[in-house]
């Protein structure tokens, strides 16, 4: 009777060890996922705001302003629930040298991300980063 009970124990904590990896594995590709999703947004966060600096306004002919963008690429990522987002535009910057070096607009965005599954044992963030950068499409070659 005795060696019965010792295998019901060895039983239980066989199935305790495979059930912690088991959600262990579960939570990781959970927030896997989440991470990318975030990083997906900030990245097309990223592509529009670009694409809208070097994009000429209809009425006026001229470009949005740092502000103007600054404020559309947050608007983006706040639709996305993503919160404490820092947003840099460069609007000056040079691409390409010489006859071919033209304006193009860069937008970078970070994004500290805490990780969910882990918030309870340690408050792991890890600064996730997006960048873009376009050509301006009023320069001329």
């Amino acid at each position: 009777m005795n060696g019965r009970f010792r295998q019901r124990g060895t039983a239980a904590v066989e199935a305790a060890i495979v059930l912690l990896g088991f959600l262990f594995l579960l939570f990781g590709t959970m927030e896997i996922g989440r991470l990318l999703n975030v990083y997906n947004v900030m990245t097309d966060a990223a592509r529009e705001a670009a694409r809208r600096g070097v994009t000429p306004l209809t009425q006026t002919s001229t470009l949005p302003t740092t502000a103007d963008l600054t404020n559309w690429a947050q608007g983006y990522l706040q639709s996305a629930a993503i919160q404490n987002a820092t947003v840099q535009i460069n609007q000056n910057l040079s691409c390409g040298s010489g006859p071919l070096s033209v304006q193009c607009t860069q937008v970078s965005i970070t994004v500290p991300y805490g990780v969910i599954s882990l918030s309870a044992f340690s408050p792991l963030t890890v600064n996730l980063k997006a960048n873009a950068v376009m050509r301006n499409e009023t320069s001329s070659y």
